[in-house]
């Protein structure tokens, strides 16, 4: 079978040179994790390379000055860092990136920038460049430090995205989605498509007593320390509870964390990734991070009913009702090469049975005093 990169051919591309100074536990079970190095510059805004200029060459003209990682980045600032790991793929390779939960969950976008390739979050067959990460905190001061673990990096020898037709298949045969009382939910239940392979999902605003988190506005929180993870969640966010009406009205420039209402699985030998809604869902963003391991809601053997998935919403417009059970993302499955030696949460993970708007592993869980490990 073809598709995406499994944990043992990650680490036999580390293996045979290919992929070099990853730290122990980078290796996921369908991607690795990238981390920033010390070299990191304040720039004028987001920019891309030209098709076979260097980011080095980019840099000369939208850098501002270097930035010491021994000071927090300014929310709303842009920031390139040079990853830490050096990174040649083979000729039959290629990879794409994506910003990890814990960035996401925080509201900060991660874009990665390769010498010559002039679109984000992409590293094509048989590279041999520097890679950096575009790094904005849309919210909190935050302070970074060499090591760090921003993005992870998913590696395919071809596209392996399941279409429309192999995903009824699909669907029936592992059961992918649940809801919250722990029912499959039949195919013929999903009344909306985009008739692409993909699966339209939820918002729940109703499951939990409490539905979701606003981010406090700029200025009102201490520095969000990267590397530490007993953060109070009352110094950042804001819970917001159930609804009685069943809906919340989004402001515009405002950071929000919710969950899907269905329950999602990924079975072994597949990996998935939220992608984006169109505009005829709504002006706004369900998400940052997006990528989902192979394993996660499933376990090695099917023995998980789904967990839901976080969603990180930003709003275009002002005044945007979302409702309880309203669209707002999709998920679109791919095949892997083979079944991975290890699967989601046998590699460290952190959000293993999540359940409800569940904030990064900086937090302490709500109403204790540890934090999450």
């Amino acid at each position: 079978m073809q598709g995406a990169l499994p944990y043992q051919a990650i680490q036999q591309l580390q293996a045979q040179g290919f992929l070099k100074g990853f730290g122990e536990g980078s290796v996921q079970p369908a991607s690795i994790d990238l981390s920033i190095g010390q070299e990191a510059y304040r720039i004028r805004g987001s920019a891309l390379p030209l098709h076979g200029e260097t980011v080095r060459n980019l840099l000369k003209t939208i850098v501002l000055f270097p930035h010491d990682l021994a000071l927090p980045l300014e929310p709303g600032e842009s920031y390139l860092c040079k990853i830490k790991e050096e990174i040649k793929l083979p000729g039959s390779v290629y990879g794409y990136t994506n910003p990890k939960s814990s960035t996401g969950r925080n509201d900060i976008q991660v874009r990665l920038l390769a010498d010559g390739v002039p679109r984000f979050d992409t590293i094509p067959r048989a590279f041999n460049g520097e890679l950096w990460l575009l790094v904005s905190s849309h919210h909190f001061l935050l302070k970074l430090t060499a090591g760090d673990k921003l993005a992870q990096l998913r590696l395919f020898d071809s596209d392996g995205r399941i279409g429309k037709e192999e995903m009824k298949e699909v669907y029936e045969k592992y059961k992918l989605l649940w809801d919250p009382e722990g029912n499959p939910i039949n195919f013929a239940e999903r009344k909306i498509s985009d008739h692409d392979g993909s699966l339209i999902l939820s918002v729940d605003l109703a499951t939990e007593d409490i539905v979701g988190y606003t981010a406090k506005p700029q200025g009102r929180s201490p520095v969000l320390i990267f590397s530490d993870r007993g953060h109070k969640p009352d110094d950042f966010f804001d819970p917001i509870a159930r609804p009685k009406d069943g809906m919340i009205t989004l402001e515009k420039g405002r950071f929000y964390i919710f969950y899907t209402y269905e329950w999602s699985r990924v079975p072994t030998l597949f990996a998935a990734e939220m992608v984006a809604m169109d505009e005829r869902s709504g002006e706004f963003r369900s998400h940052y991070a997006g990528y989902i391991d192979s394993g996660w809601g499933y376990g090695r053997n099917g023995e998980e009913k789904g967990w839901p998935l976080v969603l990180e919403v930003r709003p275009f417009d002002d005044n945007i009702i979302i409702r309880h059970k309203q669209l707002i993302c999709k998920l679109r499955y791919e095949n892997a090469q083979e079944l991975p030696s290890k699967v989601y949460g046998e590699t460290g993970s952190s959000y293993v049975r999540q359940k409800g708007a569940l904030l990064s592993k900086h937090f302490r869980p709500v109403g204790t005093s540890s934090a999450i490990i």
